[in-house]
């Protein structure tokens, strides 16, 4: 089976943003290049993995670069149309807008109401992300 993963997150070099939903997708690659030696894993990003993470994982992790701008609403569809896996792991909170087929979204808080966070005026694409 192919599984496609989101791992967009990753991608990031600023520090800052290098909590929650970050930590949470490298501990999902780490332990699943542990356990699963038979599936093979679309990793969606916009530029190469940190070093820490890709030398951990096995030869059945296949890095798949899709340009940052974008990147959800172009980027993966197109690359979708042109060839799709069997299942998609949405988990930064955002599904794409065309997904032909099985998705799991993670939700993973609803930190982003205006008391708890509002980073770079971000509320309005979060909540339409998390109604979607």
């Amino acid at each position: 089976m192919i599984i496609g993963i989101d791992a967009a997150c990753l991608s990031v070099r600023d520090p800052s943003l290098q909590g929650g939903v970050y930590q949470v997708a490298k501990e999902l690659l780490l332990g699943l290049a542990k356990r699963d030696i038979k599936n093979t894993y679309w990793l969606y990003v916009f530029d190469d993995l940190p070093p820490e993470i890709s030398n951990k994982l096995p030869l059945h992790f296949i890095e798949k670069k899709i340009a940052r701008r974008g990147f959800m609403k172009i980027g993966l569809p197109l690359s979708f149309i042109r060839k799709k896996p069997d299942i998609f792991l949405a988990i930064s909170q955002a599904i794409p807008s065309y997904h032909p087929f099985k998705t799991i979204g993670l939700v993973h808080g609803l930190d982003f109401v205006p008391e708890f966070h509002n980073y770079n005026n971000s509320l309005p694409k979060l909540e339409k992300q998390t109604a979607f």
